[in-house]
């Protein structure tokens, strides 16, 4: 039963263009990020990491972490941690979990009227999280390349 009903939906998933996927799972992020702004204006104990940030800068952003949470950078768990970061992907396979690792790829996927749709939606969270909007026409776009 809980198989056959996941197999269901990612059948409906899978029909849809990464669009209309997007678009219709923006209202949850919306909400989602819309609690997470109350969290971060209601307590003072909470660090905002970035994925951009853990990617292009792997051993600042770890830093960054161990301090917020009070551990020395010599302690055992940094150099570990830094060992088994890899972020190097030869080339995007989207049946990976690790498929690009490009910030901002999603700007090459989605066409502009949705990225200007999600600017909108989003922009009280962009601009909380100091985060530009992406413009519309980011890239030369290519439907269906």
């Amino acid at each position: 039963e809980g198989r056959e009903a996941f197999l269901e939906t990612r059948a409906k998933v899978a029909a849809r263009t990464i669009d209309e996927q997007c678009l219709r799972q923006s209202n949850g992020y919306s909400r989602l990020y819309e609690s997470y702004i109350g969290l971060f204006d209601s307590t003072g104990s909470i660090m905002l990491s970035k994925y951009e940030d853990m990617v292009s800068d792997f051993d600042n952003w770890l830093g960054r972490i161990l301090r917020f949470l009070n551990i020395p950078a010599s302690h055992w768990l940094f150099p570990q941690l830094l060992e088994r970061a890899d972020f190097h992907v030869d080339r995007e396979d989207v049946s990976r979990h690790k498929r690009r690792v490009v910030p901002g790829d999603f700007a090459d996927k989605l066409a502009p009227d949705t990225i200007e749709e999600l600017n909108r939606k989003f922009s009280r969270t962009l601009e909380y999280f100091a985060y530009p909007e992406v413009p519309p026409v980011y890239r030369i776009w290519k439907r269906g390349a």
